[in-house]
Order: structure tokens, then sequence, then C-alpha cells
């Protein structure tokens, strides 16, 4: 089998561009090059079952291809949000420039990936909208000379950015796009504080943690906020979550959408409100984590509400800036999400590592994480792909 998640490319003002989508053929922590083929290939295969909106939400999807599949139809299949990435061992020839050229002719994007001028890249740069420079292989001295010498036409893309520090040096270097974990990774703690959650959403929170919710307690609380109600209306009435169904009451749409799913909305709007002014795309990850986690909580023995809490704030740390201790001293969550993400090593923990590896695409870690859950790495896969057309929908109505 093979595993596929995405890796966010962000602009210089750190909104979302495009994601990667990470393949393995195997659960290793790199991609054997004997496997590329079959990796792109299936990654394509994949994308056209699925669809790239369904993955990609409606931005740039960076595909990457091999020889064989360069010079084959099946990428000409695909809409054109599509980056081809052509990958770094690839030596071109006259068949496959001219494939090259068709494409970018039909409207693709074409990407160099860990680019590094030599005999068999330097003919591809005319091609190239976007040259992808490996910022930990290379010096920032030799950085600077391949941006200056090699990126007067093309978009240069700094990947593997795991630091502010390399981020702002890249930046100043003149790359416009840039991917790695560097935006997940707070640049300041302790001195930032959370933005307070307004009282209603606190008293939502709380009243979900009980073990039975109180409809008429909900309603209630959701009455006294005139934007939360309209928001609560407006969710109900979307074609992705009430297939048309007109909603005219708050008791008729907390009774409609049912306990899991009022937990979930009020969890959603909560950190929403409290994460005002952050990156999106570390929301979206937010998301991401706690609909995966809540998507594996059949055979967990875990409650779906705890899981999804447990997803939704281990990203709030490198969202706020501030201590997550801090953060759940200041919201009411259940008290095994809560030691989940302080570090215990419960039932809710396990399984948020292996959403984590997962996303991050870490299959060794997620391939034995599987194994100690007695998971399926295939139920893991599809619950992933659901949880972000999940993501996506909330994303559009926000």
């Amino acid at each position: 089998m093979g595993y596929m998640a995405r890796q966010a490319i962000l602009d210089g003002a750190e909104q979302t561009y495009g994601y990667e989508l990470l393949y393995r053929a195997a659960p290793e922590p790199f991609a054997r090059f004997s496997d590329s083929n079959v990796a792109a290939h299936t990654v394509l295969d994949d994308l056209l079952v699925f669809g790239c909106d369904e993955i990609s939400g409606g931005r740039q999807l960076f595909l990457n291809c091999g020889y064989e599949l360069l010079n084959g139809k099946g990428v000409s299949l695909l809409p054109r949000p599509v980056v081809i990435e052509i990958l770094e061992d690839v030596q071109p020839d006259e068949e496959l420039l001219r494939n090259l050229k068709e494409l970018k002719e039909a409207g693709f994007l074409i990407a160099l990936d860990d680019f590094s001028p030599n005999d068999h890249t330097l003919p591809l740069v005319p091609l190239a909208d976007i040259i992808k420079i490996d910022f930990l292989a290379n010096s920032r001295e030799r950085c600077v000379e391949i941006v200056k010498t090699h990126c007067t036409k093309a978009i240069a893309l700094a990947e593997k950015i795991e630091t502010r520090d390399q981020y702002q040096a890249s930046r100043q270097m003149g790359c416009s796009l840039f991917q790695g974990y560097f935006f997940a990774k707070p640049a300041i703690m302790e001195t930032l504080d959370v933005r307070p959650l307004q009282s209603t959403h606190c008293q939502l929170l709380a009243a979900t943690c009980k073990e039975t919710m109180d409809y008429a307690e909900i309603e209630r609380i959701v009455k006294s906020d005139v934007a939360l109600c309209y928001k609560l209306l407006r969710y109900l009435n979307s074609v992705a979550f009430c297939q048309g169904c007109k909603i005219t009451s708050l008791r008729q749409a907390l009774v409609i959408l049912g306990e899991r799913i009022v937990r979930r909305w009020i969890a959603v709007g909560a950190v929403t409100e409290v994460c005002q002014g952050r990156s999106r795309e570390l929301i979206s990850t937010a998301l991401l984590r706690a609909r995966f986690c809540e998507l594996l909580s059949p055979q967990s023995s875990c409650h779906p509400y705890d899981l999804f809490m447990a997803g939704l704030f281990s990203m709030m740390e490198p969202i706020l800036g501030v201590p997550l201790s801090k953060i759940l001293n200041q919201v009411e969550i259940s008290p095994l999400a809560k030691a989940a993400l302080l570090g215990e090593a419960n039932r809710v923990r396990k399984h948020l590592d292996l959403v984590i590896s997962y996303c991050s695409a870490d299959w060794t870690q997620f391939q034995e994480q599987c194994l100690t859950l007695q998971r399926s790495p295939e139920h893991a896969g599809s619950a992933y792909l659901e949880a972000v057309r999940w993501v996506n929908n909330v994303v559009a109505l926000s």
C-alpha cells in the first residue's frame, strides 16, 4: 500500500498558496529513487479518483513527476491547478522537453524540485515557472546565487524552511514562496497572552463537556448571542450539512445536528474566535487533526469528542505562541483530552500521535503506531481524505 498526505506552501504573507502531495510507497522516512515513478503514478491515480478539489481546497497542488510520468499522457488529464514538479533526477531529452512545452501551452505550471544548476537541469530552466531551492542542502551564499542567476523569470520557492530565521533570510534573498514547518513553530513564547474567549463560547464549551448535553441550556446560551445564533443557522442551512433542509428555529437546528455535531460546531466556533488574525493554514491544520482524530474513534474505546478536542487544541501553542499548559488553564475540556495534550500516554494521546505522524508524512512512526493501536493503515488513509474534505467545507463557510 502507499501513503499520501500534503504539506502547505505559503506566500510572503504566510497565506496558503498550495500543497505538495507527499507520498511513500513503503513505510520509510524517505523516498527511494527506484520508487519515484511508481509513487507519482499512484498519486496521479488517486487524484483522478478523488478529484483535485477534494485535496486542494481550490489551491495549487504540486505533483512530483519522474521521467516516465512526464512522457506519458496521464498528467494532461488533470485540471490546471496542478503544478508539475520535476524531480531532480530527471534527465531531459528532446521528447521530454517537447512534452513539457505542450503541458505549459495547455496551462500547467512547471516547478523544478531541489534545483541545482548542472547539465541536466539547466535546459529545464526556460520552461520553469517555479524553482525550488533546498535551504538545508545549500549554503545561504549558494541560495542567493541560484536566485539571482536562475530565478529572473521564475518564482523562487525556498523549501525545508524550519525556523523563522531561515524564513526571513530566504525572503531577503528574493524567495516568494516558502515550504517547511517554520510557520508551525512559535517565534516567541511566554510574551503573548491568550485572546479571551467571549463568555458565550466559554459557557458553551463547559456545557458540551458534560456527559449528556442539555439542549435547553445550549439553546439558551446561543440565543444570548445574536451573531452566534446567526452563524449556527447559516451553518445548518448550508447545502453541505443540511442537504437543502430549511431550518427555522434553534431547537430544530440542535436536534437535527445531534450531540456529536453540536459539540464539534461549538468547539470550532470557540477556537475560531480565539484565533482571529492568526495563520489560516495553522487553523486549517488544527481542524484537520481534530476531524481526523474523531474519525478514528470507532473501535478506539475513546469518546469522539475527546479525540476531536485533543486534535483541535494540539495546534493552539503554535497558533497563539503561548505554552499549551497556559491555554488549557483558560478553557474547559475533558480531563482525558487535557491529560493527553499535556503528554500523558493514554489512548487519546496515542491516537493523536498517529494523526500527527500521518499529517507530517512520518510514515515510519505512523506504521509503528498503527501496529500498537491495531489500526488499519488503509482506514487511516481514508479518514485523512475525509477529514480534508470536511476542513475544505468548514473553511468555505467561515
